[in-house]
């Protein structure tokens, strides 16, 4: 993150750089609906029960991630961080 935001402040002084205003309307939803999700699978760790059973680990594990990856999409639509239909589209692209 240290280099990413380096990376942004460099190029934000560079002459030659400008945004437009749809990355600056999805920027701050997109990076909030990271924060989301962040707080969703940390939510779901803390309170995930401990098996024995490793199967039974894996499967909760892999659960988290399947809600924490659904609770992204959800809060991008909610904060209108990608339109519904963009965000069809990348999904039917991965699909073929």
């Amino acid at each position: 993150w240290i280099y990413a935001g380096q990376y942004v402040v460099r190029l934000s002084r560079h002459p030659e750089f400008s945004t437009d205003k749809i990355f600056r309307y999805r920027t701050p939803r997109i990076l909030f609906s990271n924060l989301i999700m962040g707080l969703i699978i940390y939510a779901l760790l803390l309170i995930r029960p401990e098996f024995q059973d490793k199967i039974l680990s894996i499967i909760t594990l892999l659960t988290i991630i399947a809600l924490g990856g659904i609770s992204y999409i959800v809060a991008l639509i909610v904060t209108k961080g990608m339109p519904l239909a963009q965000l069809k589209n990348i999904l039917k692209r991965k699909m073929r």
